[in-house]
């Protein structure tokens, strides 16, 4: 995973916003070392 959100534009204006949800093992790592999952929706 490179970008777990991207934000392009369209061609007929406006944006194209596109985000990934968290892969379940990353929240997993993320629980274990103390950071809060739910801050990743933002």
């Amino acid at each position: 995973l490179h970008a777990r959100r991207i934000i392009i534009p369209h061609p007929d204006k406006g944006v194209i916003d596109v985000t990934a949800p968290m892969p379940p093992h990353m929240r997993q790592s993320w629980n274990l070392i103390g950071f809060d999952d739910a801050s990743a929706e933002d």
